[in-house]
């Protein structure tokens, strides 16, 4: 006997995931805009010099984010979280196929299989979908790790890379950190956890069945059970997504506010009357202070 379970991906699914991904991009569209437009202009062949106490911290944020690295790709292809299936459904599994372990990578491996039996625009959606969320959930994370690194460098040991070419590597490693989707990935494993028993019972319990089989489903326990449950690799998964959170919270803005200053600096030295927040000063103009 053969059964299957057969998910078809309807339309409003592919507009919701195409919503997300417009919104993103009219993000990074209009954020490019606003900087383009702002009155500080970044000063022409300034190179910054590394902030105080550097040499250990940088040596701390290399080793954290190698850390995160391994963190990331052990906890994304080795099994972490596990489908136990149960009710009358168990009466034709294999007894290895009661439990079903999975990772990140086996698991989109499963679902880009699942195009095999589909034809036409299902089968490219369903391949579009899988390449997307690996992309997103893994291979962006680790880019951004190394994106952060080369900012904690700029920050930290000498590099002679200018404040042009630090900001664009801030805008790049922002536009990195806006699309990795690791801590996506493991919330929506504990949601899973958390909820898809109640959702497989709704789904099941709106199918009519003929009464003469509640006997035998109240025995069983039901036509069709599934729970998920964690293992202890799936801990590597949620500390990567705290860790590489916390060093993009951390060091962006500490680069931001680098960059800021440069602004103002700039600004001020091509116009007296230029204060702070980028309006003219009504009294005399302030001393120019350089704190690079």
């Amino acid at each position: 006997m053969d059964i299957k379970v057969i998910v078809l991906v309807k339309d409003a699914f592919y507009a919701n995931m195409f919503a997300a991904i417009v919104s993103q991009v009219a993000s990074h569209f209009l954020l490019g805009i606003h900087r383009a437009n702002e009155k500080a202009v970044l000063p022409e062949n300034v190179t910054p010099a590394p902030d105080p106490v550097a040499r250990l911290t940088f040596l701390f944020i290399v080793m954290l984010g190698i850390v995160v690295f391994v963190m990331a790709i052990v906890g994304s292809v080795v099994d972490s979280f596990a489908f136990t299936f149960s009710g009358a459904v168990d009466i034709a599994l294999p007894p290895d196929q009661v439990e079903r372990e999975f990772s990140m990578a086996t698991l989109l491996d499963a679902l880009g299989q699942a195009s095999d039996e589909a034809t036409g625009r299902d089968a490219s959606s369903i391949q579009f979908t899988v390449a997307l969320t690996y992309a997103i959930s893994l291979i962006v994370p680790l880019i951004n790790i190394i994106g952060l690194l080369v900012l904690s460098a700029i920050l930290w040991v000498p590099t002679g890379m200018d404040v042009k070419r630090m900001n664009a590597w801030f805008v790049a490693v922002e536009g990195l950190s806006s699309w990795s989707a690791l801590d996506v990935f493991t919330v929506s494993i504990l949601a899973a956890v958390l909820q898809i028993e109640q959702f497989a019972d709704v789904i099941v319990n709106s199918i009519d069945l003929p009464g003469v089989l509640d006997p035998f489903l109240a025995e069983e326990g039901g036509l069709f059970k599934v729970t998920a449950t964690v293992n202890g690799i799936f801990a590597l998964l949620v500390i990567s997504s705290i860790l590489l959170f916390t060093m993009n919270s951390m060091i962006q803005s500490r680069v931001a506010k680098k960059i800021d200053a440069f602004r103002i600096v700039s600004s001020r030295s091509l116009n007296p009357n230029f204060s702070n927040k980028g309006e003219p000063l009504l009294g005399a103009p302030p001393t120019p202070q350089n704190d690079f």
